[in-house]
C-alpha cells in the first residue's frame, strides 16, 4: 500500500514537473470542491437533514435542535422554581415575623391562618411541573402515640378531622427519626409508606420533612404526588428551608395557646390545636 501512495505521488510529481501550470489549477479546484461541500452542508443543515462528514461524524440537526431546547427550558423552569421558592420563603419569614411582634391573643388565631392559607398551596404550585400532577401538602403534628393533621390542602374535611398515622408510617418515621423520608414511587416492593385504607386517592410520590430545630422536633411537613418521581433532590432542600421556618412559627403558636388557655383558666396540655 505504501509503494502504491509513492508510485502515484511520483506520477504526480513528474506531471506537474512537465506541466508547472496544473499546479495552481489543481489548487484551485481543490478549494473550490471545498468551498461547495461547506456550502451544501448549510443548506443541507438548513433544510434539517442528516449530514455525515467522511463517515465519521454525523450531525442531525433536528435532534440537536430540540436537545437544546429541551435544555434551555429545564434551565429556565428551574430559575423560576428557584425564584418561586425564594419569593415563598421570603414571605413566609416576613409572616411569622408579623404574627410574633405584632400580633394580639385575640388576632392571633386569625393571622395564623391567613399563613397557612398562603403557605400550603404555595407550596403545591411551586413543586408541580407536571401538567395534571396533584400535590396535598400537610403539616403533621403529635397527637398521643399518632399524628394527625395539624394544616393541610388536598384532604377531605373529614380526612383532615380524623386522618391518624401511627410512628411506623412514612411521616412518623421522620418524626420520630428527625430524617427526610423521600420516595419516587410509594407503592414499590419494600417500601415504608402504607396506603391508609379509608383513601379515596391514590398518590405515587411523597416527601416527609421533619419540622425541627437541633434534635426538638414539633411536626412533619408532608407532599404527595399524584405522578411517580413528582419530586427532585433540590424539592427536598426546598422543602427543608420552609420546615426550618415553619418550627418557628409552631413553636409560636404552642406558646400563644398556652397564653390564651391560660387566660381563659383552661387546662394546659402543651399540644397544638388545628
Amino acid at each position: 500500500m505504501d509503494k502504491i501512495a509513492e508510485e502515484i505521488g511520483k506520477g504526480i510529481s513528474e506531471a506537474i514537473g512537465k506541466v508547472p501550470w496544473a499546479l495552481p489549477i489543481i489548487a484551485a479546484l481543490v478549494i473550490l470542491g471545498f468551498i461547495l461541500f461547506i456550502i451544501m452542508t448549510i443548506w443541507r443543515l438548513k433544510k434539517g437533514s442528516e449530514v455525515s462528514i467522511a463517515g465519521v461524524l454525523t450531525i442531525k440537526p433536528n435532534e440537536t435542535v430540540e436537545q437544546l431546547k429541551k435544555d434551555f427550558e429545564s434551565l429556565n423552569e428551574d430559575d423560576k422554581q428557584k425564584t418561586q421558592i425564594l419569593k415563598l420563603l421570603n414571605q413566609l419569614t416576613i409572616e411569622i415575623a408579623n404574627v410574633i411582634c405584632n400580633t394580639t391573643n385575640e388576632e392571633f388565631l386569625e393571622t395564623r391562618r391567613s399563613i397557612y392559607e398562603y403557605l400550603l398551596p404555595g407550596i403545591g404550585i411551586v413543586l408541580t411541573k407536571q401538567k395534571g400532577n396533584n400535590h396535598r401538602v400537610a403539616i403533621f403534628v403529635q397527637e398521643v402515640d399518632t399524628l394527625r393533621i395539624h394544616q393541610g390542602i388536598g384532604y377531605s374535611t373529614e380526612g383532615k378531622r380524623n386522618l391518624r398515622l401511627s410512628m411506623d408510617s412514612s411521616a412518623g418515621h421522620s418524626f420520630t427519626t428527625g430524617e427526610i423520608y423521600s420516595s419516587g414511587d410509594v407503592l414499590s416492593a419494600g417500601n415504608r409508606f402504607k396506603t391508609h385504607p379509608k383513601a379515596s386517592k391514590q398518590y405515587r410520590s411523597l416527601i416527609c420533612v421533619p419540622i425541627k430545630c437541633g434534635n426538638h422536633i414539633l411536626g412533619v411537613l408532608s407532599v404527595d404526588g399524584e405522578e411517580p418521581n413528582s419530586f427532585t433532590k433540590d424539592d427536598e432542600d426546598y422543602l427543608t428551608y420552609l420546615a426550618n421556618s415553619l418550627y418557628i412559627l409552631l413553636h409560636f403558636e404552642m406558646f400563644m395557646e398556652i397564653v390564651i388557655e391560660s387566660g381563659k383558666g383552661g387546662e394546659i396540655d402543651g399540644t397544638l390545636s388545628s
